[in-house]
């Protein structure tokens, strides 16, 4: 397996190539628009530049810190940044004086949009991120709850208040809305480190609150942003980035033909988003054709890469998804996918009830084929599970478990209890038992031969590899053995 450093450094090789006109791609000339290159530099007005500029310039970014840019491309520009450079959606904050146990300071932002769903016992919807030296505060909601690493931003009175003291410590507030947002197609984004943008919660610090059509953003590092890093629409590509810590998502994406590949998406959710509403690493909705491959999906706070509500012919090939809080892979009340050739373990790191932090988890979705994976199941965790709920229909039909085909997949239980396969249904009148699905030639790896690793939807609780078999007629031609597996 490929550890996250050496990820990291061939994207970082990757970016720097780009930056430097090496790679192919809008940034070659004959793709670049009529006239040289603009150049830009810190302290510039590049918003300004840009919307002065004919549609289908080419914009190099040289090496520094822009703060507080907010673009809005035209169709067919492109930017792409030299090693180095760094938009920023946060400002300084300085002049603090003490009052009482807190630190104050005036700042001159407005209330924005709170919208999310937390966490208990988060505060997560205000887009106003702080950082002290880079590292993320906690936001609370009244002065008095000030306290170490925590913060307070008091609208009506100017004052942000913060519980550490900021002596010889540079602090910043996301105060910029997103880095790149609007209506234009065919834009292509390299090279940038683009952070710590007050963008809110489902919407991209690059792509705003739209979902932009046929956008490109490749070899970028895209950090602490308040909502999701990158949200993009159809016929669009997010590919070689390292995108980690943002506050809610790392990637969004919908529309037709969305390709996410050769990411690594790590450490998303930071400001405490309940990942039953939505939070983690990458999540495609209403999508048709979508490709997610050979991506690093990591210590995520929620699923690693989830597909949800009417997409339609997914595909999610050769992925790395490890040690995130929910299940590895998740499609939900959607159709037709294949899922194959991943590497998953570790996965639902957050106890949770039930199966629901599945290493693949396919939930009231059909015509779903999960072939030749390697699955590490945690000790008294969840391997391949099909869920069943009674939900709605969509505009492609009902949502149930049908048709679903698992094969060829190599599960391992990393502990003494856990769950390898099966269906679970918590709808009395469910007939997904019925329902054409089929396990076979799987391999598992168990710690005993007798054990309860295998579900059915039968009331009866778990039960061992023959009942699977004979009771049930699944496996006809899978395997097991027995012994300790790596964990």
């Amino acid at each position: 397996m490929v550890s996250s450093r050496r990820f990291r450094t061939r994207a970082t090789i990757a970016f720097i190539g780009a930056a430097a006109g090496l790679l192919s791609g809008p940034a070659a000339a004959e793709d670049a628009g009529p006239g040289a290159p603009v150049v830009v530099h810190p302290g510039e007005d590049v918003a300004g530049i840009v919307a002065r500029a004919p549609a289908g310039t080419r914009f190099d970014f040289a090496a520094g810190l822009y703060r507080l840019v907010e673009i809005v491309p035209r169709d067919g520009d492109s930017f792409t940044g030299e090693p180095g450079a760094i938009l920023s959606g946060a400002r300084i904050v300085a002049g603090f004086e003490r009052d009482g146990a807190a630190y104050v300071a005036a700042i001159d932002v407005g209330p924005r949009r709170v919208y999310g769903e937390c966490r208990r016992g988060r505060v997560c919807e205000g887009p106003h991120d702080l950082f002290v030296d880079g590292v993320r505060q906690e936001p609370v909601l009244a002065a008095d709850e000030v306290g170490p690493a925590r913060f307070f931003v008091d609208y009506t009175a100017h004052k942000l208040y913060l519980g550490s003291d900021p002596a010889g410590k540079t602090v910043e507030l996301a105060a910029a809305r997103w880095a790149f947002a609007g209506p234009a197609e065919h834009v292509w984004i390299a090279g940038l480190v683009v952070e710590r943008y007050a963008n809110a919660a489902q919407t991209g610090a690059i792509g705003g609150d739209g979902h932009p059509v046929d956008w490109t953003v490749e070899h970028c590092e895209i950090r602490d942003n308040h909502g999701v890093g990158v949200q993009v629409g159809g016929d669009s590509r997010v590919a070689e980035n390292f995108i980690h810590h943002n506050g809610q998502l790392g990637i969004g994406a919908n529309g037709s033909h969305p390709v996410v590949e050769h990411n690594e998406v790590a450490d998303n959710n930071q400001a405490g988003f309940d990942s039953d509403w939505e939070a983690g690493g990458v999540k495609v909705t209403r999508s048709i054709h979508a490709l997610i491959r050979a991506n690093f999906a990591h210590a995520n706070h929620g699923p690693g890469l989830w597909t949800d509500i009417d997409t339609v012919d997914t595909t999610y090939e050769g992925n790395r998804v490890e040690d995130n809080d929910g299940p590895g892979i998740q499609h939900e009340i959607s159709f037709d996918a294949v899922i194959r050739d991943n590497q998953l373990r570790g996965n639902g790191k957050v106890a949770h009830r039930w199966v629901w932090n599945a290493q693949i988890l396919v939930q009231n979705s059909r015509d779903v084929e999960v072939s030749d994976n390697r699955v590490t199941v945690p000790d008294g965790g969840w391997g391949i599970i099909l869920i069943e709920q009674q939900r709605e229909s969509g505009p492609y039909g009902a949502h149930l478990v049908r048709n679903c085909a698992i094969g060829r997949n190599a599960i391992d239980l990393a502990g003494e209890s856990g769950v390898a396969a099966g269906i679970v249904t918590d709808w009395g009148d469910s007939r997904v038992a019925e329902g054409g699905n089929r396990f076979d030639a799987d391999v598992y790896h168990v710690p005993d031969v007798a054990g309860h690793f295998w579900t059915w939807p039968s009331w009866e609780g778990y039960f061992g590899f023959d009942t699977f078999q004979a009771r049930w007629g699944q496996e006809p031609t899978g395997s097991l053995t027995v012994g300790r597996a790596t964990p």
